[in-house]
């Protein structure tokens, strides 16, 4: 250390801790809900019992397991299956009001939403994991950061072999960061025209990847820049922040029109929409533009 040999190692301030606990705490409750949830489906299976039309664990699928005919052993395992779903339920909602807090304070997060399939829990998750952002010089770093990479093996003065991500960071964040990139090509917009592009070539799970990879290259560049994005919609935007403030425990106003009435206009939604519609195939026109380039020729 005298000698200047060991590298120094960021630590996170106690901001960011408490708000890696929240994220960690979130996910954990998330993978208990599952588990209870495929527990029910395996009592179902084990009676030979048909599965549910609509939503199994909304109102109308609780009120099919309350008249389902099931052995009484059967049916009380049932019942104490949905009573610990219940209560995990429960405190998952209010750990989501105190992250949707969270998310309204912090600038950066509101940024983040801004963003095509970022929610207020991507945003929260992602920001958990970055801390600060400088400590990442580019945007390939924080990708990395998040294991989205490709692994290289290379031997000597051998060509470099590109294999799959790396998946050795942020495990937490890189789930959630590939869930927006699902959320975003279902949306028009760039990032659903960068989705198209991978998919032809190299199918949907690869393209998911690659576009979470972009969405983490978008985010080193909001946050590092501070500048916003560019096709982002507001009175999609509002509606969401809207939306946040209604989770986070604030109250209903009826009367004058908030910020978020935009969006119920339907002319000025599809008028947004539009907009990032022109944005994507502009993408592709590009992209096509590419292919009919002639092959570079290679040298003697």
């Amino acid at each position: 250390h005298a000698s200047g040999f060991l590298p120094e190692v960021w630590a996170a301030d106690d901001e960011t801790q408490n708000l890696r606990r929240l994220v960690s705490e979130r996910a954990a409750l998330v993978r208990s809900i599952r588990r209870v949830k495929s527990r029910v489906q395996a009592v179902l299976h084990a009676n030979l019992v048909s599965g549910y039309g609509g939503h199994l664990f909304g109102k109308g699928g609780r009120r099919w397991l309350a008249t389902d005919p099931l052995p009484k052993a059967e049916r009380d395992l049932l019942a104490r299956h949905l009573d610990e779903l219940d209560w995990l339920d429960t405190k998952l909602e209010k750990l989501d009001r105190a992250l949707a807090r969270t998310s309204l304070d912090d600038a950066r997060m509101r940024k983040l939403m801004s963003i095509a399939g970022i929610s207020s829990v991507v945003a929260t998750s992602v920001i958990a994991a970055i801390g600060d952002i400088s400590r990442f010089p580019s945007p390939d770093r924080l990708a990395s950061y998040f294991g989205l990479t490709p692994r290289v093996r290379q031997s000597g003065d051998h060509r470099a072999i590109h294999g799959r991500i790396s998946k050795q960071g942020n495990t937490v964040a890189r789930t959630m960061l590939i869930e927006a990139a699902w959320s975003a090509a279902s949306v028009p917009g760039p990032l659903r025209a960068f989705f198209l592009r991978i998919k032809d070539r190299k199918g949907v799970n690869v393209a998911a990847v690659a576009t979470a990879r972009k969405i983490a290259g978008l985010i080193w560049q909001l946050l590092t820049k501070e500048a916003p994005y560019r096709w982002a919609r507001p009175a999609f935007v509002a509606m969401k922040m809207r939306r946040l403030e209604l989770r986070a425990g604030a109250p209903k106003a009826h009367g004058p029109a908030g910020p978020g009435r935009d969006y119920w206009i339907k002319e000025l939604r599809h008028r947004e929409m539009d907009l990032v519609a022109q944005a994507e195939a502009a993408y592709a026109a590009m992209v096509e533009a590419w292919k009919d380039r002639p092959p570079k020729l290679k040298k003697s």
